[in-house]
């Protein structure tokens, strides 16, 4: 899934600082368990990659506001 943000995204991760306007991730949804992982990711600005990465079924949380409910939300439609 591709997310293109309407104003560029601030991250921070321990020492590494990132900043992005688009993301593409490949996002697994459990509606039955109400589960939203992330096993793969890349944070783009301006076409350009800042930063990619896989990890194990990173798990996020379902909160009111972030992306990740509206995505839960428009799958499983709760």
């Amino acid at each position: 899934m591709k997310i293109k943000t309407h104003e560029v995204v601030a991250v921070r991760e321990g020492k590494d600082y990132y900043t992005w306007d688009e993301q593409v991730a490949r996002w697994t949804i459990d509606c039955r368990f109400k589960e939203v992982a992330i096993d793969y990711y890349a944070l783009y600005l301006g076409d350009k990659k800042q930063f990619s990465g896989k990890s194990d079924d990173l798990r996020m949380p379902i909160e009111k506001g972030m992306t990740v409910f509206s995505i839960y939300e428009a799958a499983c439609g709760d």
